[in-house]
């Protein structure tokens, strides 16, 4: 019989608000003994994330420790202090050094946000959305040397709505995982042990060649550029709500100047035989619609430097007419918007 251990304390390692829930949740239980956090300057485009969650911890009281990735063995002086008996990882970037995989004594566990092993990667929801995937969810598995990779204690499944957008998605997974948890939590406490959970089993899967389901790296910007001549107005309408308000947001180039495409819609209109990325109709109620080989897109929200739009305001500002044909977005026009 294994020898019970009593929960007292919890570190999470985090770097976005993705954690606040679970970090509340901690707070609410009187489990919380710390956050760790990356060092923001190693960081590019989520420097502002962490120094959002380091404000608000600071402003709750919470203890937390920036710490660079190259010092992270060096971490566990401070978990120790801490007297953190169980880790939580919520949405951290850097694989964690043996030394903290092993330093808790009732292990250390990552919340995942895709039905593992698909997508195993830092940006499973981007890639999920893209891929028009209709289901995902919020997995909680050991961890291990190899990342994403450990045994699955806990699981909860979530589908994935037709308007649904990468901060959406990522705020319900982010609350539905306290319930995983709070499991865990009534595990420990009814039988003093961590569960050994059960190894990650891959479904059939029917399309193993979408982008990132055997693995979903963190998007460029390169990922949001709009291919009217080979993307479908599906895709196009899932590449947006993947990237809306991302720094990868969907682009393209209207009047040879870059332009984020916020929000698509597919619509039933006939294209006319014309060149995919034409503008085929502008006007009320229909707003600005574009024809694709597949059929039309009416282009619902756009953002440029000059601020952000609807179809038809846009269309009106920048004088768009039908039959202008818009760029991909990897165009090379040193033009502007007049």
């Amino acid at each position: 019989m294994p020898e019970k251990n009593t929960l007292n304390k919890v570190s999470v390692f985090a770097a976005s608000g993705f954690a606040t829930p679970l970090i509340e949740l901690l707070m609410s239980e009187k489990k919380l003994a710390g956050v760790i956090l990356p060092d923001p300057n190693e960081l590019a485009h989520g420097a502002g994330d962490i120094h959002g969650l380091a404000a608000q911890l600071q402003q709750a009281s919470v203890p937390f420790q920036l710490c660079c990735q190259e010092k992270l063995p060096l971490i566990v002086r401070q978990l120790d202090l801490w007297q953190a008996q169980l880790g939580i990882i919520a949405s951290y970037p850097h694989i964690l050094p043996t030394e903290l995989v092993n330093f808790f004594p009732l292990g250390l566990f990552n919340l995942h946000t895709s039905m593992l092993p698909a997508y195993k990667g830092p940006a499973p929801i981007y890639w999920q959305i893209r891929n028009r995937e209709t289901e995902t969810a919020i997995v909680l598995h050991r961890v291990e040397t190899v990342a994403d990779s450990g045994n699955i204690v806990a699981c909860r499944k979530l589908p994935i709505h037709p308007l649904d957008t990468l901060q959406s998605l990522s705020n319900q997974l982010a609350f539905l995982a306290r319930e995983l948890i709070l499991e865990l939590f009534e595990h420990i406490q009814q039988l003093g042990t961590v569960p050994v959970g059960t190894e990650q089993q891959a479904p059939s899967f029917n399309a193993l060649d979408l982008p990132g389901k055997q693995y979903a790296r963190r998007p460029v910007h390169v990922d949001g550029m709009i291919d009217f001549d080979h993307m479908s107005a599906h895709d196009i309408s899932a590449l947006c709500r993947a990237g809306a308000n991302q720094f990868f947001a969907a682009s393209l180039r209207i009047k040879g100047a870059p332009v984020n495409l916020l929000q698509a819609s597919v619509v039933d209109y006939p294209n006319y035989g014309t060149k995919p990325g034409t503008v085929i109709f502008v006007g009320d109620p229909e707003g600005l619609i574009v024809g694709l080989n597949d059929g039309a897109l009416r282009l619902d929200i756009l953002a440029s430097a000059d601020g952000i739009f609807d179809g038809i305001a846009f269309a009106e500002r920048f004088n768009i007419d039908a039959g202008m044909q818009l760029q991909a977005s990897n165009s090379k026009v040193p033009h502007t918007l007049q």
